[in-house]
């Protein structure tokens, strides 16, 4: 088992306080455990407090480890997509200035593919929407991955803020089992204002949009002298089978730009071969002749023809890369 940190000193005692949130919400009393499981659903917030710390010394902070389970769901059928995201601010607010380190985690389920991303940053003042710059990776699976967070005091203008996971890009079992209990860590530093070290109030800003489910779980924060989470991830492996993934994901694209095109060009296909047929019908009259009425029922016909060879050649297609390993 792994020592995360050393506890050189008592842990101040607290607890979380709502100050506000926005529905919905499945679970949201406390940080302790936040879930909800829904479709279309517009960003909704929730407000933490864990009170003021204490001033804090070089080399003291905060730690914050938590687990997330997260999945999209494309819920009907004819959805191209569903993507499910939860999002938070952990934040330090001194007498005078401000410093916040920032997380988001998204899981989409395509028809075919399932993909998630994670992302973490810092910034001075508390934007839940600028984009994260940092990307821990990607995986297929995320379900109770272990995250943890340490914000430490380096000197009375800096703050280093680390990001570590035992998660690592893959997903597959035999990599999670080759480096387990092995983390991968991010280290960003940012430049804060001295007051922010003076009896600072510990905040957490959460959120979740999309459609599907999640449920979060976070420990109590250790505040202390803070041993710093190092880097013990080995090298990534190399997946053989990387090839067929990016096959997908690049058929599924032109999926998405064909299905795109479509739901333009389907709507108003009716109306497009009504005014035709008058057409046809128009000159038929004037040339008093049914040749023109003949060549356009060989047009539909041949159109038709081409339009089920087209989908007897894809589906073959399909079927070819189905049975490629047998």
């Amino acid at each position: 088992m792994l020592i995360l940190f050393a506890l050189q000193v008592s842990q101040v005692y607290a607890s979380w306080t709502r100050t506000g949130y926005t529905q919905p919400w499945d679970n949201v009393a406390s940080p302790s455990l936040l879930s909800h499981k829904g479709w279309n659903v517009d960003p909704a917030f929730a407000n933490f407090t864990y009170g003021h710390i204490g001033n804090l010394e070089d080399g003291q902070g905060i730690q914050l480890n938590y687990t997330v389970t997260i999945k999209g769901d494309r819920r009907e059928w004819y959805w191209w997509e569903g993507t499910k995201r939860f999002y938070f601010a952990l934040g330090l607010h001194g007498s005078g200035g401000s410093g916040y380190a920032l997380f988001y985690i998204g899981h989409e389920q395509g028809i075919i593919i399932r993909t998630s991303e994670a992302k973490v940053g810092t910034q001075l003042q508390y934007n839940v929407g600028k984009p994260f710059p940092t990307t821990i990776g990607e995986t297929v699976d995320t379900d109770n991955a272990l995250w943890y967070i340490q914000l430490i005091r380096l000197n009375s203008t800096t703050l280093k803020v680390v990001y570590a996971t035992n998660l690592l890009a893959g997903g597959s079992a035999e990599l999670e089992e080759y480096v387990e209990g092995a983390l991968k860590t991010f280290t960003e530093t940012l430049t804060v204002d001295p007051s922010v070290w003076e009896n600072p109030e510990l905040v957490l800003y959460v959120g979740h949009d999309g459609s599907g489910e999640f449920s979060v779980s976070f420990a109590d924060p250790y505040i202390g002298t803070i041993a710093v989470l190092e880097d013990q991830a080995p090298p990534k492996l190399s997946n053989p089978f990387q090839w067929v993934t990016d096959a997908f994901n690049f058929l599924y694209q032109i999926a998405l730009i064909v299905g795109s095109f479509m739901g333009f060009f389907i709507p108003i296909l009716p109306f497009i071969f009504l005014f035709y047929l008058l057409d046809v019908i128009i000159t038929s009259v004037q040339v008093g002749s049914v040749q023109p009425i003949g060549k356009f029922a060989l047009m539909i016909w041949d159109f038709l023809l081409k339009i089920w060879d087209v989908l007897v050649k894809f589906g073959q297609l399909i079927w070819d890369a189905i049975t490629f390993w047998t």
